[in-house]
């Protein structure tokens, strides 16, 4: 299996600051050490330049935000005053899923800009949830942060939404609803009004994965959920699965997971 798309996780470890900040006229911040951290930097009004070591500059207005990386090494400043948001946080690398995911964080190269007005309620709750410092503070800015990450992540240019996407779509909540049951090619292509053909092609060059696969790659995360919950038998998970033969289901757990069902229990 080349990949499960819907494997996307990440967790935040720690808040380092949440606040509004204002760059004056002609203002400066060196960071070309690198960040040490991760950050995300929402532009409420004026205009932020960040110059990177790289040779790429860019250039951020009002409602632009930006995700940086502990790597990025740049320098940043305003020609005139201007105002933003910034998140500062650690993350748990250890806990990063998905090729996506590991995209975004890992790979050194181009930060992640968005146009992210739809932030702003939210960067702004965080600002005060740690200015005023109440009782338990640092895990409302951890949860609202994750908040705020996975919202940017899913405006970003990353997860543009493509026609060919829209054609299959109807084909993916179907799958999605059924996970666990049988489904035919002919099912699928017909709840998208395509040949079964075309919509195969169609699913295959949009996912880089087969209707199928991408069947399967949801009954394995959720295989693994119901291990992990050790409520069931692997008997029964197998059946909650949609898999009628628990001896299949071991094999087909290992090819794709790397160990058997009971190893995976214990880890």
């Amino acid at each position: 299996m080349k990949h499960q798309i819907n494997d996307f996780n990440f967790s935040i470890s720690s808040v380092i600051v949440a606040h509004t900040w204002t760059f004056f006229k002609s203002s400066t911040f060196n960071c070309e050490a690198g960040r040490n951290c991760y950050g995300l930097v929402h532009i409420l009004s004026g205009q932020m330049h960040f110059d990177f070591l790289n040779g790429k500059t860019i250039t951020l207005t009002g409602g632009d935000t930006i995700l940086l990386k502990p790597s990025d090494k740049y320098i940043s400043y305003s020609k005139t005053e201007s105002t933003h948001y910034t998140v500062n946080f650690n993350l748990q690398e250890e806990f990063l899923d998905g090729e996506v995911c590991k995209k975004i964080f890992l790979d050194e190269g181009n930060p992640i800009v968005s146009d992210s007005s739809f932030l702003v309620d939210d960067l702004e709750n965080l600002s005060n949830i740690w200015k005023q410092k109440d009782f338990g503070y640092r895990v409302q800015a951890i949860s609202l942060t994750n908040k705020l990450l996975l919202n940017f992540i899913k405006r970003s240019s990353l997860f543009t939404v493509s026609i060919e996407y829209i054609k299959i779509q109807p084909a993916l909540k179907l799958i999605e609803k059924n996970w666990n049951k049988e489904l035919s090619l002919e099912t699928l292509a017909r709840e998208c009004n395509l040949s079964v053909s075309h919509f195969r092609h169609l699913f295959v060059s949009t996912l880089n994965i087969a209707p199928m696969e991408y069947r399967d790659s949801l009954r394995l995360l959720y295989a693994k959920d119901y291990l992990m919950w050790k409520s069931y038998s692997i008997k029964e998970v197998a059946n909650i699965c949609g898999f009628e033969d628990v001896n299949y289901f071991n094999r087909f757990f290992k090819k794709h997971i790397g160990v058997t069902p009971s190893k995976y229990l214990k880890k």
